[in-house]
């Protein structure tokens, strides 16, 4: 059994060390953990122009189970851009998907249907290259000002002061044209269709009622996509559930492992 992290756009795999911590105490050393830097952000080069994409991002993960998980049964963790990359693993490796995926969890993200009703707009396709390419989270800086402005964007509206300057730390580390083309990739991200892949994977879905990136009404659509999804609503979370709710991640990632190693024990002979 592995479980994998996917992290968002962004940010890089600190995110989940609260979460992997709270695992790695619970676990027996059967559990196989990979959690990594997706191309552009932290310790991972963007690679060439036109390559941060979700379709990249997807291939990407296949390489990473292929190396570091390449046997046995896999939960696949999806925060953000990670989910729409999971979305997009089922999309262009469904054989994968199928034969050892047997567990989901899509954590404050979205199938599509991203920032509307600007995409709406006349003019913003041909604008949005432009802003994006303009800025990146790599120039700001860790002021009062920011981690205020990171509380109550990306936070609920209270975090700690540690987890507001880790957050910013790992915005820095974006690279700033990765930056800009897994902005416009999440923009065409348009993938309800394929949620009934899923169906026979246990899949747990979190949304924070304070998110304002992927809000709560993207979950439930992932949730009411899913047969048998499990929706969980995290009252007064925002878009960091990771580290503003590890418990109920441990939890749920917990019980998915019990659930694994019951059925392996089930189907041994006697």
């Amino acid at each position: 059994m592995s479980i994998v992290f996917v992290h968002g756009w962004t940010l890089g795999a600190e995110l989940f060390d609260r979460v992997i911590d709270g695992l790695l105490e619970k676990a027996d050393g059967s559990v196989n953990i990979v959690s990594y830097d997706v191309r552009g952000h932290g310790r991972s080069d963007a690679g060439d122009p036109g390559r941060a994409n979700l379709e990249q991002l997807a291939d990407d993960l296949r390489s990473v189970i292929d190396a570091c998980a390449p046997h046995g049964e896999l939960i696949i963790v999806g925060h953000s851009m990670g989910g729409m990359t999971l979305l997009a693993f089922a999309e262009r490796h469904r054989e994968l998907l199928e034969a050892r995926v047997t567990g989901a969890v899509f954590v404050c993200t979205s199938p599509g249907k991203m920032w509307l009703p600007f995409k709406r707009m006349p003019g913003f396709g041909a604008i949005a290259p432009r802003v994006l390419g303009m800025g990146s989270p790599s120039m700001i800086r860790d002021t009062r000002l920011t981690r205020f402005a990171v509380k109550h964007s990306v936070f609920g509206g209270t975090a700690r002061v540690e987890d507001l300057s880790e957050t910013i730390r790992q915005m820095q580390s974006v690279d700033k044209r990765a930056f800009a083309e897994y902005g416009l990739s999440m923009m065409q991200h348009e993938r309800d269709e394929l949620l009934p892949r899923f169906d026979w994977i246990r899949t747990v879905v979190f949304a924070g009622t304070r998110d304002h990136l992927t809000p709560l009404r993207h979950g439930r659509r992932i949730a009411m996509g899913i047969d048998g999804a499990m929706l969980v609503v995290e009252s007064g979370a925002g878009h960091m559930v990771p580290l503003e709710r590890p418990d109920s991640l441990i939890r749920e990632l917990s019980a998915m492992v019990e659930e694994s190693a019951a059925s392996d024990s089930a189907a041994r002979p006697a």
